[in-house]
């Protein structure tokens, strides 16, 4: 949110650098008016302002790495002060950054594989290229391509799911439920997945309803805590709306299932 007496400027630049397009796909740096600078508080930057800041203080994997390096500070403080809401609170934050730099990487190479086909749908803006030795992508083919590619407009700020194997849950008027079930399905979609066939989940990484839900910022007024986004998921999941594919099992040269007891 920007307010009245914030000190803001107006982003009229009609290209940006391969991270500043990586930035846009985060939710950062939307719209005209921007903020001219970022608040930077004992507890980092606020997250809030982050889709609202002009430019970068930083390159993209440092920003992420400092960010979630303070919440995991304090995350242990927390935790040995026995403030375990506050220790709540933090753990949330550093989970927000490990996904955020999931989200950066895998962007990042999107961007890096069209960039590399013989034709492109991305736009070099040469002229821009030139003066600053830095490759600048035009904002409008960027905003095409991400529409088709994610579901994700980063000129207007509204989100559009793609086509794809959408549940009808998302169409027509809908009770509060229905809006969480729909809100989580365009996301997933937005994401790059297709909801009947989400990737399968693994011992100690981080899996796509964690990238959903930090792409969603709980709390919200849709989402005002994190149980009521996961009664959400699970009410997808029981109906079918979502479904992970299994890992397949690992069999090795005996015969024996990997991880079996022997």
């Amino acid at each position: 949110m920007i307010n009245p007496e914030d000190d803001v400027c107006y982003d009229l630049r009609v290209s940006c650098t391969e991270e500043e397009a990586v930035a846009k796909l985060l939710g950062w740096m939307q719209g005209v008016r921007r903020l001219r600078n970022l608040t930077v508080t004992l507890d980092g930057l606020i997250p809030e302002q982050l889709q609202h800041m002009y430019q970068l203080p930083a390159a993209l994997d440092e920003l992420i790495k400092a960010e979630r390096e303070i919440a995991s500070i304090r995350f242990s403080n927390a935790c040995v002060e026995k403030n375990f809401d506050r220790a709540s609170e933090w753990e949330a934050r550093v989970e927000y950054w490990d996904a955020m730099a999931e989200l950066a990487i895998r962007y990042k190479q999107s961007i890096f594989e069209e960039l590399s086909r013989p034709k492109p749908n991305l736009q070099i803006d040469q002229l821009l290229t030139e003066q600053t030795g830095e490759k600048h992508l035009t904002l409008v083919s960027l905003d095409h391509w991400t529409r088709k590619k994610f579901g994700i407009t980063i000129l207007d700020q509204a989100s559009q799911a793609s086509a794809g194997d959408v549940p009808d849950l998302l169409k027509g008027s809908r009770s509060k439920a229905q809006e969480q079930e729909s809100a989580i399905v365009e996301v997933v979609v937005q994401l790059g997945y297709n909801p009947l066939k989400l990737p399968p989940r693994y011992p100690g990484k981080p899996g796509t309803k964690r990238l959903v839900r930090v792409r969603l910022n709980l709390p919200s007024p849709l989402f005002p805590s994190h149980k009521v986004f996961e009664k959400a998921w699970e009410r997808l999941r029981n109906d079918r709306q979502l479904i992970e594919e299994e890992v397949s099992p690992k069999i090795d040269q005996g015969g024996t299932l990997v991880g079996e007891d022997s």
